[in-house]
Order: structure tokens, then C-alpha cells, then sequence
């Protein structure tokens, strides 16, 4: 399992999960063909969130999100939908 912070830049996030209280209003969730798009920040959905995203699955050769969750229903996680 990979997991990607697309606001944090396009690589993988550090293995101690250091990083991820800070960004976790936005991640990719890639294990095998499976990716996972977990919230999306409020950012703006198309000036902002859908080219950082791309640029993230593109940049590291995730396979297209298959799946999205939304962990809470607060405007710094669904905002960018």
C-alpha cells in the first residue's frame, strides 16, 4: 500500500506517516489496482483539486481512482467535489 499527498507534492507520503495529520484533508490510497481518493480538500474543484490530483496519478503511475470515500461531511474535505 502506497499512500499520496497531492497538496504535499506528488510523492509517496514518509513511511512514518509524519506528514499525515497535516494533509490528510486530501490522499490517494494506490495497493495493487486499486486506488483510493480520500477526501478533497477545499481547494476548488477544478482550478485546484482535479490537476493536483491528476498531476499525483500521473507523476507516480497510480492506476485510475476506482473508489472515493468521504471520511466527514466538513468543508475542508468535501470542498474540492
Amino acid at each position: 500500500m502506497k499512500i499520496y499527498l497531492p497538496f504535499k507534492g506528488t510523492n509517496q507520503l514518509d513511511p512514518d506517516y509524519s506528514n499525515f495529520k497535516t494533509k490528510g484533508d486530501c490522499f490517494i490510497v494506490s495497493c495493487g489496482q486499486t486506488t483510493i481518493l480520500v477526501d478533497a480538500s477545499n481547494k476548488g474543484f477544478i482550478e485546484n483539486v482535479i490537476p493536483k490530483i491528476q498531476q499525483a496519478i500521473d507523476n507516480n503511475q497510480i492506476t485510475p481512482i476506482s473508489h472515493v470515500i468521504v471520511s466527514h461531511y466538513h468543508i475542508d474535505h468535501v470542498g474540492g467535489f
